[in-house]
């Protein structure tokens, strides 16, 4: 049975035989548990060991990501984007716009096919 201080030494490693806990002493040597001959208790407070465990090296990990956080005041994730000018606009439809990146709109091609039409057709001036 591990005691409450040991979470912090405990690995979890993969073998052809079946998965395994190694715990990292102080002293530097290795201890080998097999996982197939713990009783349920033993493995329910392994368990909660190493949740403990990851639960604090997520926090320490958030920590370092908001050190690196953009100065832009954005921490979700997403960047701001400008919105691009549209450079082409529709003969039929003049509320239809494009910037001009990207796959080619389904109206323009529609257009461009029904009146042998190029792009340069389509510039907003």
């Amino acid at each position: 049975m591990l005691a409450v201080g040991d979470a912090s030494r405990v690995e979890l490693w993969c073998c052809n035989f079946g998965f395994h806990l190694r715990l990292r002493c102080m002293e530097g040597f290795m201890r080998k548990l097999n996982l197939r001959s713990m009783d349920i208790e033993g493995l329910l407070a392994l368990r909660s060991q190493v949740d403990e465990r990851l639960s604090t090296q997520r926090k320490e990990l958030e920590k370092q990501l908001a050190t690196l956080a953009p100065k832009n005041g954005r921490t979700d994730g997403h960047r701001t984007r400008r919105r691009v000018a549209p450079k082409y606009r529709s003969k039929k439809d003049p509320r239809l716009t494009w910037a001009g990146r990207g796959m080619t709109p389904r109206w323009m091609r529609d257009e461009m096919k029904a009146g042998q039409l190029k792009k340069e057709a389509f510039l907003i001036k």
